[in-house]
């Protein structure tokens, strides 16, 4: 003998209740992964940019991070930008989730660039790598560093992430980016 129970109240599907007080099926979000690198990118002179991501309006999880930078004589480099302003200035520290309160009796914020964030504390990037041999090269002496994401960066409404070049000459640079996108 076959049996079959009906029960109304047996559902596995996840409901929610929608503004009218009925009961629908639970959407799961659509989530997709991207990764963005680029192998010896030139960044131009004179706070030049290269974009890595520009996406606004969708959940963004930046999950990693990394990528290299020179630092010469004078010890400006390359820096990572962080916004949730779409058009925020690239220059404008207060806009850079990234920017580091530096030491000292300035009481200052500084630009995340290799040399502040080895010299001072950053909650989001740290110095993995750090090749000095060439420091004390008479014809060009520099500092080679790797720089990475700490830990996975939450941005609700999306983001820019960019890495910029304040010095006056071009900059070369090798990045990793593996980040998430989630409809909001």
């Amino acid at each position: 003998m076959i049996t079959e129970v009906i029960n109304s109240f047996l559902n596995v599907r996840n409901k929610v209740k929608d503004v009218n007080g009925n009961w629908i099926d639970q959407k799961e979000k659509d989530e997709r992964l991207f990764t963005r690198s680029d192998y010896n990118v030139k960044i131009p002179s004179s706070n030049g940019v290269v974009n890595i991501i520009n996406r606004f309006d969708v959940k963004i999880i930046i999950d990693s991070l990394v990528y290299n930078a020179t630092t010469r004589v004078n010890n400006y480099s390359l820096y990572p930008y962080l916004s949730t302003l779409k058009n925020g200035s690239v220059t404008t520290l207060s806009n850079n989730l990234f920017h580091i309160v530096d030491t000292g009796e300035t009481n200052n914020r500084v630009h995340p660039q290799p040399k502040n964030i080895d010299d001072n504390y950053s909650d989001y990037l740290e110095v993995i790598v750090k090749d000095d041999r060439y420091q004390d090269d008479s014809d060009d002496p520099r500092v080679n560093r790797i720089i990475s994401l700490k830990k996975p960066i939450i941005l609700p409404k999306g983001c820019v992430l960019s890495l910029v070049n304040p010095t006056s000459t071009t900059l070369n640079t090798t990045y990793k980016v593996i980040y998430r996108e989630l409809e909001v």
